[in-house]
């Protein structure tokens, strides 16, 4: 895909969900509390209210609840829009389950693979619609063979393919049987033909009408080609487990392989099925921190005319040491078209890049990259955008305010005649952090980037100039919009158009424009239907207020105060429970100028003021931030925490401090622990913790030993969440872990109640079989809301 769609949803929060298919499109709010018998899986209930409690008090807690949502009039909120990409100067979204196309010259819409008989909806019918071919005659359909538990680390599909202009139906596969098997399936980047898995192979055909398929891959036992394992797709490509890269001409095919390690330490997820006398145990592959064996990748490249099949070579300086292959790309500079490869060393504070003229059999390293002192590399630095001459990265910029920013590195790595050593200059840009670069214009000479500008709350698409000058010619090309300073852009190949999804701070609208000198100009709304429109001026809005707070020695902490909408829960002194939302693991910031939803929309509309904290540790405010938490999980992201919470409750006089609740999932687990260990006993009332890490010892190394370098055991042992649990006879304390999470596993919270029970506290406890680290449960909204109902408001 030639464009590039600006993705504003934070690592952190990404964390916490499940993988979906990028063209199935899923709103998720606040479920209704479910009037239904309630099963309950946890052991430990509050002995002296909950056992003797009875279905029908619960009953009856529950339609309250449910009558403090104004769920449909919030749902009205929430357009069922998906942006996909720009087909020439058309937009093609999804609207609820239809794929349209928006031309942006007339702003006519039209529907897309639209099908036609009955007997073809029914062969669709246990089917869902993916993404459409180059020319947008063909779509593929998948159907999974998994269930839910299994497909988690064996995604299994049967596919066809939907021939829209002479209405036909495909078989995909080797024999095309209708019955086999498939993982994994890309359209070729400029026509009709296509790559799919099956059987440990990947196989090319040249179009949906042919018999025929070719297999790339050759038989070597042990290897997995094109399908990522989990550390890489969690922790490098960022929760994307598909390694396959057509090239821009579309006639090579570029994709990552691994052999399977049997010196490879793993976990043992453990499933269980109704009926079934035994559990199903599956083994994962899962270095932990500090761990020997990583999983070591090859770059392979197959020529769909020559079918020659060439693996890269790479001439890294040490080519002994362990590497991972941070991103592939395909560019094309003066017409000749190159793969670039980006390597990193383990711990990730070293960066070389190759490039390779695959049609010749030449790769040359061009670029090595040492970052300074508690800074490192994180892989989507490395979604580059490319000149004829110039690659573009994200690197460490020192500047004239004593901060080091994330700013463009310009390498130019064309000399006249081939591939050189890159010379490094950065472009002019202002004391902010550039988060993601766009797109290049060749024809303008401009770069086109996301920065947290002019605010670190904001989210906005910015332009510069693509070569260097001693001037700052950078401007913001998406400034102007109406309640829009969070969001995403999407460009067009020639340049023309831009499409704005304001996702904040008002409920995500949207606008397209026309891009003269750098700028959206000439803009218009998008799907601003009357109902919507409607809904707005119906809806009663939550408050939002922002601050920051001073924390010392330099440092500030930037917090969001999201009040319920009815203003006479805030019309007197201790009249709001509290509730801090908190995460404050190294990324992004949470307190920005994104629209409040999901579980925070829940807690408003419960009756809690929710307060979120960004303090060391999180991006947007450069390195002098950042590198604070470098090899220091577990201290200054909790003090500033703390610090900052006391001075809001301190500035507020109707947050009731003595009706205190912290919540976290994954690292905000980890820290809603330790928050409550390291505050004042009975300091925070109620602490919910989800999913935590007990200690990061026991997770998985690319993540830890990015963020933590190479540390002394005391290190991890001394911020442990086991090690100081006395505070929670104070705390009432909700822990909650998936049976079948892959990503923090159970072992956490069983050393943690482990602790606890040693300690003989009581606590909540909610465990959930078969559910991962997302859990995605509409019970565990129901037990957090029954869990705060009898804890902070009383």
């Amino acid at each position: 895909m030639s464009e590039t769609i600006t993705d504003v949803e934070s690592r952190s929060e990404r964390k916490t969900k499940k993988l979906l298919h990028p063209l199935v499109f899923t709103i998720i709010i606040c479920a209704l509390i479910p009037l239904a018998i309630f099963v309950f899986g946890a052991i430990l209930n509050r002995a002296e209210s909950y056992a003797k409690e009875d279905l029908t008090t619960v009953v009856e807690q529950g339609e309250r609840l449910k009558r403090s949502f104004d769920l449909e009039a919030i749902q009205k909120l929430q357009l069922p829009i998906y942006i996909y990409k720009f087909h020439d100067s058309n937009l093609l979204y999804l609207e609820e389950s239809e794929m349209k196309s928006l031309s942006l010259d007339t702003m006519k819409t039209q529907t897309l693979g639209t099908v036609k008989t009955d007997e073809i909806q029914e062969a669709l019918s246990e089917y869902y619609r993916g993404e459409p071919s180059h020319n947008l005659q063909y779509f593929v359909y998948r159907k999974p063979l998994n269930n839910e538990v299994d497909s988690k680390f064996n995604k299994s599909f049967s596919m066809l393919i939907y021939d829209t202009k002479n209405s036909k139906l495909h078989k995909v596969g080797v024999n095309k049987t209708g019955q086999e098997c498939q993982k994994l399936f890309l359209w070729s980047s400029t026509g009709d033909d296509y790559v799919f898995w099956q059987d440990d192979h990947l196989y090319y055909s040249e179009s949906p009408t042919s018999d025929k398929v070719v297999r790339i891959t050759e038989d070597t036992p042990s290897w997995v080609h094109g399908i990522l394992d989990w550390l890489y797709m969690e922790e490098i490509y960022d929760r994307n487990d598909e390694a396959v890269y057509w090239s821009l001409k579309g006639d090579n095919i570029a994709f990552l392989s691994y052999k399977q390690n049997p010196r490879a330490k793993g976990v043992f997820m453990i499933s269980y099925a109704k009926g079934v006398k035994y559990p199903k145990v599956v083994e994962l592959k899962y270095p932990k921190t500090y761990e020997e064996v990583l999983p070591r990748y090859v770059v392979t490249v197959w020529n769909k005319r020559s079918r020659e099949l060439k693996q890269i070579d790479p001439p890294l300086r040490k080519r002994v040491e362990y590497h991972y292959i941070f991103r592939s790309k395909w560019i094309i500079m003066e017409e000749k078209e190159y793969l670039v490869v980006t390597y990193a060393n383990r711990l990730q504070t070293a960066i070389s890049i190759i490039i390779c003229d695959v049609e010749a059999g030449i790769c040359k390293l061009v670029y090595e990259y040492k970052y300074p002192n508690k800074t490192y590399a994180e892989p989507s630095d490395f979604d580059s955008i490319h000149s004829n001459d110039s690659l573009y990265i994200l690197l460490p910029h020192p500047m004239s305010d004593g901060n080091s920013y994330q700013h463009i590195a310009k390498l130019k790595i064309k000399g006249s005649s081939d591939v050189q050593w890159a010379e490094v200059n950065f472009l002019s840009l202002g004391n902010f952090d550039v988060d993601k670069l766009v797109a290049y214009d060749k024809a303008t000479d401009t770069v086109y980037f996301k920065a947290m500008a002019p605010n670190p709350r904001n989210l906005h698409m910015y332009s510069t100039k693509g070569t260097p000058s001693g001037s700052e010619v950078w401007k913001c090309a998406t400034c102007r919009f109406p309640n829009c300073t969070y969001q995403s852009v999407l460009l067009d190949s020639n340049f023309t158009y831009a499409t704005v999804a304001c996702k904040g701070p008002a409920p995500q609208h949207y606008y397209s424009g026309v891009i003269e000198q750098g700028k959206v100009e000439k803009w218009n709304k998008m799907f601003n239907t009357m109902t919507f429109q409607k809904s707005l001026e119906e809806v009663s809005l939550p408050q939002v207020l922002t601050e920051t707070v001073a924390l010392g020695n330099g440092y500030e902490a930037l917090v969001k105060i999201v009040l319920p909408p009815d203003p006479s829960l805030r019309s007197r002194s201790r009249s709001l429970p509290v509730l801090l939302y908190v995460y404050a693991g190294p990324g992004p910031l949470v307190a920005t100028d994104s629209y409040i939803s999901g579980n925070v929309l829940r807690f408003l509309y419960e009756g809690y003021a929710v307060v979120t904290i960004d303090g060391r540790g999180t991006t947007g405010r450069g390195w002098k931030y950042r590198s604070a938490l470098y090899g220091a999980f577990g201290t200054v992201e909790i003090d500033d925490q703390l610090s900052a919470l006391r001075k809001v409750l301190m500035g507020h006089p109707y947050l009731d401090a003595s009706r205190l609740t912290v919540y976290g999932w994954s690292y905000g687990g980890y820290a809603s622990a330790l928050l409550s260990e390291r505050a004042r006993p009975g300091f925070f009332k109620c602490a919910i913790s989800i999913a935590p890490v007990a200690n990061f010892l026991y997770y998985d190394a690319t993540y830890t030993e990015r963020y933590m370098g190479i540390q002394a055991s005391s290190a991890f042992y001394e911020n442990d969440i086991t090690m100081n649990v006395a505070n929670f006879k104070e705390t009432r304390l909700l822990l909650v872990h998936g049976l079948y999470d892959e990503n923090v596993h159970f072992q956490n919270s069983a050393l943690f109640m482990k602790a606890l029970q040693r300690e003989a506290i009581d606590f909540d406890l909610m465990v959930y079989p078969n559910k991962d680290h997302g859990i995605n449960h509409r019970h565990l909204e129901m037990k957090t809301s029954l869990f705060l109902e009898k804890c902070a408001k009383r």
